[in-house]
Formats: structure tokens, C-alpha cells, sequence
């Protein structure tokens, strides 16, 4: 019986060793991957020549802002590409929070947010619109979305602000 309480513990003991060393890999993989995109991020606005007075990280995107340039950096980063975008917001005319909804395909007509972006929309060149995403009912779990639309909230406010939108 003493042999088996101890085969029991020592399979335990491995168990929990195991688990234990795959966190620790998934955490050092996290840590990576997000001093990668800091580097993307970063490489930009040097490149851009801007100097980043507001950053925003969120999973996967960062956000940042050169206020007397009047620039934003947006760096959104998927398994397979790291998407970076410079937006100029003396070009930009409008800034808008957008809540993207789902109905359900219940009986009581229930909806569910599944993103929240700000959508700027600019006059100059291509006229085309740039969509910032916070948050993303994929990435992102539901405790999280008010904080975000906060965020979402304040950063509009400031783009307004900076930018000289209406």
C-alpha cells in the first residue's frame, strides 16, 4: 500500500512538473512575440520620424500617437503578418465609435457586441476609411469589452482633439 501511495504521489509530482514547465514556455512565447511587435512598432515610428507620446497595447494591436505630428502608428498582428499603418490625422474627418453587433438566432432577439473599433474615415488621396480595432469578441473575453470601450471612448476623444475633428 506504501508503494502505491508513493508511485501516486511521484506521478502526481510529475504531472504538476510538467504543466508547470509548459506555462513557462507559453509565457516566454508571449513575451516574445510582444517584444516582436514592440520592435515592429517601434522601427515604424523611427522610421516615420515620430515620437510616440501615447501608446496603447491591446493583445495582439498597439496603438500609439506623435501628438505634435499629428501621427498616429497602428500596428495590428495576426499568426501570419504584422499590419502597420500611419494615419494622418490632419487628413482625417471623422472619427467614430463603432459597435459591431450579432443577432442571435434565439426567439428573443438577442444581440451580442462582437467588436468595438474606432472607424476614421479620411477626405485626402483614396478617401478610405481606417478601422482600429479594441475589441474583438475572438480575442478578447467579455469581462474586458467595457474597459476597452473606455479606451476605445478616450482615445477617440483624443484623436478628436489632435486631429481638429468635429
Amino acid at each position: 500500500m506504501d508503494g502505491t501511495i508513493g508511485i501516486t504521489l511521484l506521478l502526481l509530482g510529475a504531472i504538476a512538473l510538467v504543466i508547470i514547465l509548459l506555462v513557462r514556455s507559453h509565457n516566454q512565447k508571449a513575451k516574445q512575440q510582444k517584444a516582436q511587435r514592440e520592435d515592429i512598432f517601434n522601427r515604424a515610428a523611427t522610421a516615420a520620424s515620430l515620437s510616440i507620446s501615447d501608446r496603447e497595447h491591446l493583445q495582439e494591436r498597439l496603438l500609439g500617437m506623435d501628438r505634435s505630428q499629428k501621427m498616429l502608428v497602428w500596428l495590428e498582428s495576426s499568426e501570419t503578418e504584422d499590419l502597420v499603418e500611419l494615419i494622418d490625422l490632419r487628413g482625417i474627418v471623422a472619427c467614430n465609435l463603432i459597435r459591431a453587433t450579432h443577432k442571435l438566432k434565439t426567439g428573443d432577439n438577442h444581440t451580442v457586441v462582437t467588436g468595438v473599433h474606432l472607424q476614421l474615415d479620411s477626405a485626402t488621396g483614396d478617401k478610405r476609411s481606417y478601422m482600429i480595432t479594441f475589441y474583438d469578441n475572438v480575442r478578447n473575453n467579455q469581462q474586458e469589452m467595457p474597459g476597452l470601450v473606455r479606451k476605445a471612448e478616450q482615445w477617440q476623444k483624443t484623436i478628436k482633439e489632435i486631429g481638429d475633428i468635429k
